[in-house]
């Protein structure tokens, strides 16, 4: 009897000893990956590989994603999705400015996306000019801007400090000129206007008529 109980405590206290050398294995391992930063997941289970211990960890059932927790814990990183939330607005599938109703617009301010340039228009005749402009144009098959960059004039129109309109024109494709307006989606917190097919003026058109207004 007082053989089989020494015995038992001896097994006992080599699964102890296995379990801390598993243990500091693990330690180790994920330790090297903080202090060296090219060092990652994978690193450290080919590492975990090439001893018994790590390979007895390496067959335990959810230990990678385990380990995978622990170091961006570690790094102070918490799990993202890839994949953008996604939040889709109604969007009118043809838009036509000439009989838009135009509050009482008190400012406009144009930004040239070329040169960076900012002019704030608050002239009443200056500012009927540009609505008139405006109500020439037309657009179609619209598209979410995400994605897409470059661009010429971007319009934002105020009513007593408040913004009523915002427009911008921008660079197409072989499709032809495209503006954009409205909202189109809004991915992970940041909304993207349309992009319209721009109908009843040119590029040549818009590019002609803005520059003006910043001499």
């Amino acid at each position: 009897m007082s053989g089989n109980k020494s015995r038992r405590i001896a097994l006992a206290a080599v699964g102890l000893i296995v379990i801390a050398l598993l243990f500091a294995t693990l330690v180790f391992a994920v330790g090297q990956s903080s202090r060296r930063n090219e060092e990652n997941e994978t690193d450290i289970i080919e590492n975990l590989k090439s001893t018994p211990g790590g390979r007895v960890l390496l067959a335990r059932p959810g230990f990678k994603a385990e380990l995978k927790k622990i170091l961006r814990s570690m790094q102070g990183r918490e799990e993202q999705s890839n994949d953008p939330e996604i939040i889709e607005f109604p969007v009118a599938e043809t838009v036509d400015f000439s009989d838009y109703d135009f509050p009482s617009v008190d400012l406009i301010v144009i930004k040239d996306s070329r040169t960076g340039e900012t002019v704030r228009v608050e002239d009443a005749d200056k500012i009927d000019r540009i609505i008139s402009f405006i109500r020439t144009i037309s657009g179609s098959s619209p598209v979410s801007s995400r994605g897409y960059s470059g661009g010429y004039f971007y319009l934002e129109l105020f009513s007593e400090d408040s913004e009523v309109f915002e427009i911008g024109f921008v660079d197409g494709d072989s499709g032809g000129p495209v503006f954009t307006y409205g909202v189109f989606e809004e991915a992970n917190g940041f909304r993207y206007p349309c992009r319209y097919r721009m109908t009843g003026c040119k590029l040549e058109d818009v590019i002609g008529f803005f520059p003006a207004f910043f001499e």
